[in-house]
């Protein structure tokens, strides 16, 4: 994504992403109290600052937007 898109893109997209997760954390009745979104805003805001949440995450599973 950084290479299509650029550093400063991808960081804005991301925090985007983490700012929609956050902010629909709870509000979705079958999920766990929004411990899923909130793990979602984490991984995008770690991606944001230049880490890459995906070497953590090979158990887990990774947001669909990054694929």
């Amino acid at each position: 994504m950084v290479e299509a898109f650029g550093e400063n893109q991808t960081a804005t997209y991301c925090k985007l992403n983490a700012f929609k997760y956050l902010w629909r954390a709870g509000i979705k009745q079958f999920m766990d109290n929004g411990d899923q979104d909130i793990k979602k805003a984490i991984w995008y805001l770690k991606f944001a600052i230049g880490e890459d949440p995906r070497a953590e995450t090979r158990e887990e599973e990774v947001p669909r937007e990054t694929h």
